[in-house]
């Protein structure tokens, strides 16, 4: 790969990888095709022969190629057997989790209405209505996209979408440990840094025993990302923290709400021994906010409350509700999906704001405990 055929910003691991697929795509290469062999690849790329056997080694891994020895090396069965995507599209994919969650909900009209702004049509897949990668890509397949705006990835959605070519925003709440495709774009929203607002606003106010209330129970004992972070604030600090996981999956509760309702009532069971409890997500908080003054739990006086993400429910909230949330990020998203140009902006990091309720206070009657 000559200098003339340099990218500025790319490596030549990454520049060999883009060649691949557009040979994959200009070619119109079929499942069962064989590929170049590494060296003979390499010499026309002026590259080393490592370089490419690295590339062939993160595709096979990847499921994209199948290597058969002394025969070569051949694009797999079924992972590219798409028709030619139609190109007249205004279509703009969102993948995100589900609509039963107030903030998903909320988070794909905001979309909609930055996307009406660009002329872009919004279309909408959940991952509980189409969870595999066929599903997703037949629709996008036969709809056509502009882009692809994703909180959720199914296993080779990066690999289609390298193939046709379609631009890509991931919108992560992680920081991505491994190096980003070279067609891919970050929106980043730390929940980590947004869980430490939480965690030092009820520091200062005096909490020292709080609950961390809402996730699934994970493996190994461990517990969930955002959690993380609150737990270790708090118990290097000498805190108190008080793991209460729902108990069922998410499909079994009628919404959010209600499993807010169950985790009041266990909470309830204890006596409330915390002074404080941080909830999953908001909607979760103000369901247990309902279900606490319905047992004459006064709040903040009683127990603090507070949660992740600003749905409309946290407005309607007595007391109003603490919570960090990212603002504006879908209309950021959209940008930097459509921003022109080879060299724009390839990563973006929202900062978490807190929104500081009448939901939180001094612990009881001001004691540190």
């Amino acid at each position: 790969m000559g200098a003339s055929m340099m990218k500025e910003g790319k490596t030549l691991k990454e520049q060999v990888r883009d060649h691949v697929f557009t040979m994959i795509r200009e070619s119109h290469m079929k499942p069962g095709e064989r590929f170049p062999a590494q060296q003979k690849l390499a010499v026309s790329l002026n590259v080393s022969q490592k370089i490419v056997e690295v590339v062939y080694n993160e595709l096979e891994t990847e499921h994209l190629i199948v290597r058969r020895p002394g025969k070569g090396t051949f694009l797999a069965e079924g992972s590219m057997d798409f028709p030619q995507i139609r190109q007249d599209s205004r279509n703009v994919f969102f993948l995100f989790p589900t609509l039963r969650n107030h903030y998903f909900a909320e988070c794909a009209a905001n979309m909609e209405v930055a996307l009406q702004a660009h002329h872009m049509n919004l279309r909408i897949i959940t991952r509980e209505a189409s969870p595999r990668i066929s599903d997703v890509t037949k629709i996008i397949v036969r709809e056509g996209a502009v882009g692809i705006i994703a909180m959720f990835n199914p296993k080779g959605l990066r690999f289609f979408a390298q193939k046709y070519d379609i631009p890509m925003v991931d919108v992560r709440s992680q920081p991505l440990q491994a190096r980003r495709p070279t067609h891919w774009k970050t929106l980043l929203m730390d929940i980590g840094a947004s869980a430490l607002l939480l965690g030092e606003h009820l520091w200062k106010l005096g909490h020292r025993d709080i609950y961390l209330a809402g996730d699934l129970p994970q493996e190994n004992g461990t517990v969930e990302y955002r959690f993380k972070f609150l737990k270790k604030f708090f118990e290097k600090r000498g805190g108190t923290v008080r793991y209460l996981p729902q108990n069922q999956a998410i499909s079994a509760y009628s919404s959010y709400e209600a499993i807010g309702e169950e985790l009041a009532q266990r909470m309830l069971k204890e006596g409330l021994p915390g002074t404080a409890a941080v909830f999953f997500n908001s909607a979760r908080a103000v369901g247990a906010m309902r279900e606490l003054k319905r047992h004459h739990v006064r709040i903040p006086e009683d127990i603090s409350l507070c949660g992740f993400d600003k749905p409309s429910i946290v407005m309607d909230a007595e007391p109003c509700l603490t919570h960090t949330f990212f603002s504006n990020a879908m209309e950021k998203a959209v940008d930097l999906l459509l921003a022109p140009g080879e060299h724009d902006q390839r990563n973006l990091i929202i900062n978490p704001t807190l929104s500081v309720g009448t939901s939180t206070s001094t612990p009881r009657n001001g004691v540190s405990r």
